[in-house]
């Protein structure tokens, strides 16, 4: 008897508790019964698009001013030098100015000579490149100078242009009987010091002496041949050598 009893308050309890937890939403299964319960998401407002005045019109930005343009400077090449790896370019400037430029080993160097924006660009022995700013772009070539845009204005192409040879002028024809109204101004001079006085004998050697004090320290300068660069010639002169294009 006693059993029988026993076994219905423990079949009463196990009902009450399962009653309880039907209740509560209990699961003895549940593996996060133990955990603290988190905090609800937070809520997220939804975005209301900013009503539009079709009576305002939108702003536009501002364009940029334009880039004001200088004046194209155009250089004329006149000779390539090369001595192993060093590079030597002779340029006329826009002044008409015949500049060395001495690149050296180097493929890309400033011509500087008051243009230190313009760069040159090796090229052959004939030819060479030159980068130009960017407000003052190659926008009209020059056949004839051997001058090219390149690159949309912003480099140019420089070939060594040969010129034509000069015609000699015509000389005169040199009569054998002159007319007594020509005369020789050598056989004039020597006639004329025949006659020199005394006093003008003295004023004569006192000019040629003032002559040589001045021109006693005068050297005359000497250019040898192995010296002359390529694209350029020497004209030699009683007072001195000097290089200038070779255009023949």
């Amino acid at each position: 008897m006693n059993n029988d009893l026993i076994k219905s308050l423990v079949l009463c309890c196990m009902l009450f508790f399962m009653m309880t937890a039907n209740a509560e939403g209990f699961d003895l299964f549940d593996k996060d019964r133990d955990k603290p319960d988190l905090p609800p998401p937070p809520k997220v407002e939804p975005k209301v698009a900013k009503p539009v005045n079709p009576f305002v019109q939108p702003t536009k930005p501002k364009p940029k001013p334009p880039v004001k343009m200088l004046p194209q400077k155009d250089f004329v090449l006149k000779g390539v030098s090369q001595i192993g790896s060093r590079y030597i370019v002779f340029l006329e400037a826009p002044n008409t100015k015949i500049i060395k430029v001495d690149m050296g080993d180097k493929r890309r160097t400033s011509v500087k000579n008051g243009y230190p924006d313009y760069h040159l660009i090796r090229m052959t022995d004939r030819k060479v490149k030159i980068d130009y700013p960017a407000n003052a772009s190659c926008r009209r070539p020059n056949p004839q100078k051997g001058i090219k845009c390149t690159n949309g204005g912003k480099s140019a192409t420089l070939e060594f242009i040969v010129g034509k040879a000069i015609a000699p002028p015509p000389t005169a024809a040199v009569s054998k009987n002159p007319p007594n109204n020509e005369v020789n101004p050598f056989l004039a001079a020597m006639k004329k010091n025949k006659k020199l006085t005394d006093e003008e004998k003295k004023k004569r050697d006192e000019a040629l002496k003032k002559r040589r004090e001045l021109y006693k320290n005068f050297k005359r300068q000497v250019i040898k041949d192995e010296d002359v660069p390529e694209g350029m010639r020497v004209v030699r002169t009683p007072f001195g050598d000097r290089l200038v294009p070779d255009n023949r």
